[in-house]
């Protein structure tokens, strides 16, 4: 049962970062969602800046020794992202091209509803 806690882990790690590298576009849905995605974004960079252990990767290297098998080392990028979805050498681009990306998204949003302001009529004073 802990080997299939173990994989969930993995499922919702990954739906994280992918909120963090895409989901400063549901700000085009409703800006209040910039806030979790801003808050999401500053915890993966200090965490990483800071080389600090996220929670759910030790939630899942826990589950994994609780179902009786060997935690792997290093970080959950390092285990299942990196040299899986991309080469492992390409990991400091892939951090610039994820800064882009969501820097990218905080300027679509921006545009996009400075520009719906712009349409509305100015109210009267």
């Amino acid at each position: 049962m802990a080997g299939i806690a173990a994989q969930a882990v993995v499922v919702l790690h990954l739906g994280y970062l992918l909120f963090v590298l895409l989901g400063g576009f549901l700000g085009l849905l409703d800006v209040r969602w910039l806030v979790p995605h801003g808050l999401g974004v500053i915890w993966g960079v200090v965490g990483t800046v800071a080389a600090r252990a996220c929670p759910l990767t030790l939630l899942e290297k826990d589950l994994i020794e609780l179902d009786g098998g060997a935690p792997y080392a290093g970080t959950f990028i390092s285990h299942h992202v990196a040299g899986v979805y991309y080469p492992a050498e390409w990991q400091e681009a892939v951090w610039h091209l994820s800064a882009v990306v969501v820097l990218t998204s905080y300027v679509v949003v921006a545009v996009h509803h400075l520009g719906r302001r712009a349409d509305r009529p100015a109210l009267p004073l």
